[in-house]
């Protein structure tokens, strides 16, 4: 739990989030993700999530929901000076993974994953792999959980083929979460007969 002290030392961005986190909730949404585009274009993109997907009406009721409550919070006023587009929509196949609940939520399901900079062996308890790929700061494999000990992802590396399979062979590995810069669901369609 939050304080309110510490709630004020939050960056606005924080506090619109966790806004808009409290606000889903009531709604029985999850927040997968904000976008908050505040240069050329004035944008705040939700993305949301239910169990059993999200349609174009759900997004349409959150819009009408959100609109209201988001134009007298404070949090908006701090992020947004002046007037801004407010986008719902659901995360797609490609859906972003962000917290660590989405690691586990998401096991077993193919990623891509790219983190700030190369992991070391000890980060990743893997000495011959990081000696093998020192530079490498992109994976593709399959989530296997979240680590809270460790506070790291544990992920099943995979060769890509280039034929769209699932690999037979994988190599687990610890990235931590912190060092995450993008993660993404890789969409699996299936060609039927």
């Amino acid at each position: 739990m939050i304080t309110e002290n510490a709630q004020n030392t939050q960056a606005p961005e924080a506090k619109l989030t966790a806004f808009l986190e409290s606000k889903l909730s009531e709604l029985e949404y999850e927040l997968v993700a904000v976008e908050i585009l505040n240069h050329r274009e004035k944008k705040l993109r939700i993305f949301i999530d239910q169990k059993g997907g999200v349609s174009i009406e759900d997004c349409v009721k959150v819009t009408h929901e959100l609109d209201q409550p988001l134009e007298m919070s404070p949090e908006i006023a701090n992020v947004f000076k002046g007037e801004y587009e407010l986008e719902v929509s659901s995360p797609g196949l490609d859906r972003p993974l962000r917290k660590s609940s989405d690691y586990d939520k998401f096991a077993g399901k193919l990623v891509r994953l790219s983190t700030f900079r190369p992991l070391t062996a000890n980060e990743t308890k893997l000495p011959l792999y990081c000696a093998k790929n020192p530079k490498q700061k992109k994976f593709f494999g399959f989530s296997r959980g979240f680590e809270t000990e460790t506070a790291s992802i544990l992920f099943g590396i995979v060769p890509e083929d280039g034929t769209g399979k699932k690999p037979k062979t994988e190599t687990l590995i610890r990235i931590p979460l912190e060092l995450v810069a993008k993660a993404n669901l890789e969409p699996e369609i299936e060609i039927g007969d």
